[in-house]
């Protein structure tokens, strides 16, 4: 597939099985994937968004199904950029 290339064993966790992975060596297998703290990020404020639509806003609600609380949810609002509409 590639020439300069590296296989790699990696767990598909979803079918149960083991498969391979072939990655240039020209390419650092670090730039393959974004940060960890970065993708968390992107992970969580996707979540609230997509929470906050909803529950279309209801905080009582975002807070119940999330799990965090009020004064928690609001700096996760703050943090993301994410601005109450109603």
């Amino acid at each position: 597939m590639f020439t300069n290339s590296t296989i790699y064993p990696v767990v598909d966790f979803a079918h149960r099985t083991n498969v391979e992975v072939t990655i240039p060596n020209s390419v650092p297998p670090s730039g393959l994937f974004p940060n960890l703290e970065q993708l968390l990020e992107r992970t969580e404020r996707q979540y609230l968004m997509d929470l906050a639509s909803l529950t279309e806003g209801n905080v009582q609600e975002l807070c119940r199904i999330s799990g965090l609380s009020r004064s928690r949810l609001y700096d996760r609002l703050k943090k993301y950029n994410i601005v109450r509409r109603f």
